[in-house]
């Protein structure tokens, strides 16, 4: 036929290239001798189940509002675990020790989650959650199930495409639902997963040696005032001699509703006079109030002492009005003070 005849040493030449042709493809993952789709996908499920430890990475979750939501997680199968979430009020973070949450976030954050009385006590510390979903969703991601509801429904799975991914080799598996990344040599795991549809998510995993989190010891927790910075107020008006018109000491009982924590500048009360007859300000004074802890309570006082009141006391005058107003510079954020004692006549 005009063609060269192949000799036997040409042949056995050629089949030993297709043979280690083939062989260099199986153990590359990518060849015809390699494992099906759902023996990769089967393997990845199996090892992903046994996994201890889990870290998912570039995640980015499509929300029903049209954003996407972003963030990554690390997690064991003892109900610890540490996620960031990017919120569009700000990055949110979120500790599992052994299911019990806490997270932590700026003040834009926490006057998003309705905490804005609380925001700014709250901001850049772990806070001590009361959400019974929170803890229970991030477990979802350990269990094996989870896989499962990603992945169950899986009738078409095709191999395509190979690349290296973080270092190691991976096969791309994919069908109607989306499609996995999954390395082709042992262990068999998925590096990466991307569903389709409204509710498409896709992240990066990997598989650490070790992990571990720890309680925060400074916590503060909402449903215990005690764990906030101190919010002092005003209980009652002190009971003091009668004043001596050129200089009137006025006092007031003060106690702390809120924690021990040192609240930032100095709590100050303010005690002011009016006259009688129509509460024009006769005079006034201003007093530091002393570390207070929580539940207790102290008497401050100091001296009035104006030309006002001596004239009005000189005219015969007896009985004035007498009021007081306490700041709490840490919660009054720069608002009018944040406590007022009632009016009340003194003579």
């Amino acid at each position: 036929m005009g063609g060269r005849a192949i000799d036997d040493q040409e042949e056995i030449t050629v089949a030993g290239i297709i043979a280690l042709l083939l062989l260099t493809g199986s153990l590359l993952g990518v060849g015809p001798l390699s494992k099906s789709a759902d023996q990769y996908y089967n393997e990845a499920k199996t090892n992903f189940d046994r996994a201890a430890i889990l870290k998912e990475t570039n995640i980015r979750m499509a929300q029903p509002d049209g954003t996407t939501l972003t963030g990554e997680i690390e997690l064991n199968r003892k109900g610890d675990a540490v996620m960031t979430r990017n919120l569009k009020a700000g990055k949110e973070e979120v500790m599992l020790v052994r299911y019990k949450p806490f997270v932590r976030g700026d003040r834009a954050l926490w006057e998003s989650l309705g905490q804005a009385k609380l925001a700014k006590a709250l901001a850049r510390r772990w806070v001590v959650s009361h959400d019974s979903t929170l803890g229970l969703s991030i477990a979802d991601f350990i269990s094996a199930g989870e896989w499962d509801k990603g992945t169950h429904s899986r009738t078409d799975l095709k191999k395509n495409e190979t690349k290296t991914i973080n270092g190691r080799a991976a096969i791309r598996l994919s069908d109607s639902s989306g499609e996995f990344w999954v390395t082709t040599q042992q262990p068999t795991q998925v590096m990466r997963l991307r569903t389709t549809g409204p509710s498409a998510i896709s992240f990066d995993l990997s598989y650490p040696s070790s992990f571990s989190v720890a309680a925060p010891a400074d916590a503060i927790d909402p449903a215990d005032p005690t764990s906030l910075p101190a919010y002092y107020r005003i209980v009652a008006h002190d009971s003091l001699p009668p004043c001596d018109p050129a200089a009137c000491r006025l006092g007031e009982v003060v106690t702390n509703d809120y924690g021990n924590l040192a609240p930032g500048d100095r709590p100050k009360v303010t005690i002011m006079v009016s006259r009688a007859d129509n509460h024009q300000p006769l005079g006034q004074c201003t007093t530091d109030v002393p570390v207070i802890v929580h539940g207790e309570s102290v008497k401050v006082s100091c001296v009035v002492a104006s030309q006002a009141l001596i004239d009005y006391a000189n005219s015969g005058q007896t009985t004035f009005y007498h009021t007081a107003v306490i700041t709490n510079p840490f919660w009054d954020d720069g608002r009018p003070p944040s406590g007022q004692a009632p009016s009340q006549p003194q003579g």
